[in-house]
């Protein structure tokens, strides 16, 4: 039987099976849409698989698109993605769990970042990260040890979305050759597509969006333009122009801030801020699940900050099913200066949001999961109306984003209160913006 079954590499494809079995272990290929990237990895995997008895993960940013792409994944002449696996090879396959088990002992495993819990203890010695670009980041942070103690490789495909985490991996992958083999393809590089059925594609975005960014990431793989739907990609670009995302330091004369938002059985996600003669510094970030209040408390009290208010989002006002008491009271035990902020509208908040990144600085280190988050907030799409929806999308990076939604929210309350300028600022918002979602916020406000 020859392996890889039912495919012939194109010689952009074949560089990888040459680099793999030079020994590299470190892979990233950003390749133009359908370019054939899973299908190369599929057949790259097969592959590793037979040369060492392991657990193979293939993993997309969801379990459902997992199912949906590689599971169930057929290609243009309807040969399904899982098929590259020859029935020959199987010893057993398990359809709910999406895991074949060949007949030499290899496993391979179709996996969701969204769930990477779920393969918490396994040690795998191959994972193929598909559209790394839309995943969270923190699923690479848990199986990057993992790889480095069993030797074993880790390959990255996406097109570009934005400066995000994988445009710093694959910078930073550039940068160490010697370790990493990166390929970056376009599909005049590739010529997999036609010139005119490019030029369509390009007039199709051009005619839906009003320009071509979306398709100069798509088919040129270039890192243009804001990924669509993202809330604050535009602002946080800026602020990394205007060189406010950098190293920021505690100044010990000032109070530190905090803003939370919480999720017991979930994660929490708690920024840490100073206002120093007008400025903000945003100075830390922390996230972390399923720790009580007490072990919450007891990190943040680790850190050597002097605090000053710790803002809550209004459902600390709700009780505990085990102690029928209100968070609000548990956590008042444990934390001086609390304070609960009034409930408001989303929209309102990621108003708040842009303009709070409009004028803070942030530490690019010990924030760098919070800018993660902040830079994948994207709104929801509508497969439906085929349009984005006038909400955000939950996921991994909601928690971070929810945070400092309430920070900036906190922010212009204290300045409404205590700043006259600010003052004034409102009373022009007011007469001039009666519709803004800004100054339905300053309105609701309560102060």
């Amino acid at each position: 039987m020859k392996i890889p079954y039912n495919f012939t590499p194109r010689p952009y494809q074949r560089t990888l099976f040459e680099e793999m079995e030079k020994g590299k272990k470190r892979f990233i290929t950003v390749w133009h849409r359908r370019s054939g990237k899973d299908k190369t990895w599929m057949n790259v995997m097969v592959e590793q698989m037979l040369k060492r008895v392991g657990v193979y993960f293939y993993l997309l940013p969801t379990y459902a698109q997992g199912r949906k792409i590689v599971w169930e994944g057929i290609d243009g002449e309807g040969f399904k993605m899982i098929d590259h696996i020859p029935v020959s090879l199987r010893k057993r396959m398990d359809n709910q769990e999406m895991m074949i088990e060949l007949v030499n002992g290899s496993i391979f495993r179709v996996v969701g970042t969204d769930k990477i819990d779920r393969v918490v203890g396994t040690n795998p010695v191959g994972c193929v990260f598909s559209e790394f670009s839309l995943q969270d980041p923190k699923a690479w942070d848990y199986i990057s040890p993992i790889l480095r103690e069993n030797g074993g490789w880790a390959g990255f495909n996406f097109t570009p979305r934005g400066k995000n985490h994988a445009y710093h991996l694959l910078k930073y992958a550039q940068e160490n050759r010697e370790s990493w083999f990166t390929s970056v393809k376009s599909a005049k590089d590739t010529k997999a597509i036609k010139v005119k059925d490019l030029d369509e594609e390009r007039r199709m975005v051009v005619a839906k969006y009003g320009d071509d960014a979306v398709f100069r990431q798509e088919f040129m793989v270039e890192f243009v333009g804001i990924a669509q739907g993202a809330y604050y990609q535009g602002a946080l670009d800026n602020a990394v122009k205007e060189g406010r995302v950098t190293q920021v330091e505690y100044d010990d004369d000032y109070p530190v801030h905090t803003a939370w938002d919480i999720g017991l059985h979930d994660i929490t996600s708690i920024w840490f801020y100073q206002v120093i003669d007008g400025k903000y510094y945003i100075i830390d970030y922390l996230e972390d699940n399923n720790k009580s209040f007490k072990e919450y408390v007891q990190v943040i009290k680790q850190k050597p900050y002097v605090y000053g208010t710790h803002h809550f989002p209004h459902d600390m006002a709700q009780r505990e099913f085990s102690s029928n008491e209100s968070r609000f009271k548990i956590m008042k035990r444990l934390l001086p200066n609390i304070k609960i902020l009034k409930r408001s509208a989303v929209a309102d908040g990621i108003e708040a949001s842009r303009e709070m990144l409009a004028r803070c600085f942030i530490d690019e280190t010990k924030c760098a999961r919070g800018l993660d988050c902040l830079y994948e907030y994207k709104r929801e799409w509508s497969d439906k109306n085929q349009t984005y929806k006038d909400k955000p999308v939950h996921n991994w990076a909601s928690h971070g984003a929810d945070a400092f939604r309430y920070m900036s929210i906190a922010v212009i309350n204290h300045n409404i209160k205590h700043n006259p300028v600010y003052r004034k600022t409102q009373s022009r918002l007011e007469k001039s913006l009666k519709n803004n979602s800004l100054n339905r916020l300053i309105r609701n406000s309560g102060l």
